[in-house]
């Protein structure tokens, strides 16, 4: 019985140390590609424009666009005339009843707002954060629109 347990142990021992088992295996190696196109993308949001209450003097209101494009996209900025068509004679409605409005790029209010790139869009360069545009509205004063709730909405494109 002693030497049938030594036999096993021995012939545990003899595969362990068979030169088959101490051979290091072979292997292959290959390279992996990754890669990624980084594309001109761009999103947009908005923050209304909201004047509140008007009665004969001028108000102004400021409101913003937050455009946030791929870092080193050129992009520009531009607003349509609204309800009216027109950037130069914008107006909101609440029925058939108008009052009018002008949107500027500056806190001057010296730069409209429209959409003839080049003229009066704003351009910048993207940074891959959101970049925030302020957005300046003023009512002139002296304008005798019967009361009621009037509004616009603007149409924001951003080309790039």
């Amino acid at each position: 019985m002693i030497i049938k347990k030594l036999f096993t142990i021995g012939g545990v021992g003899s595969l362990l140390l068979s030169p088959s088992y101490l051979q290091a295996s072979s292997s292959e190696t290959a390279e992996l590609d990754v890669t990624a196109e980084v594309v001109a993308a761009c999103n947009v949001s908005t923050s209304s424009v909201s004047f509140g209450d008007y009665s004969f003097e001028e108000v102004t209101a400021q409101g913003s666009i937050d455009v946030q494009c791929t870092n080193g996209t050129e992009y520009a900025i531009a607003l349509d005339g609204g309800s009216s068509g027109d950037v130069a004679n914008r107006h909101m409605e609440d029925g058939a009843n108008t009052l009018n409005y002008a949107l500027f790029s500056d806190s001057g209010f010296e730069n409209s707002w429209g959409e003839t790139e080049g003229t009066d869009t704003i351009s910048d360069t993207g940074n891959g954060e959101t970049q925030n545009h302020p957005v300046h509205g003023r009512i002139d004063a002296d304008q005798t629109s019967p009361v009621g709730n009037y509004q616009d909405t603007v149409n924001v494109t951003v080309t790039f």
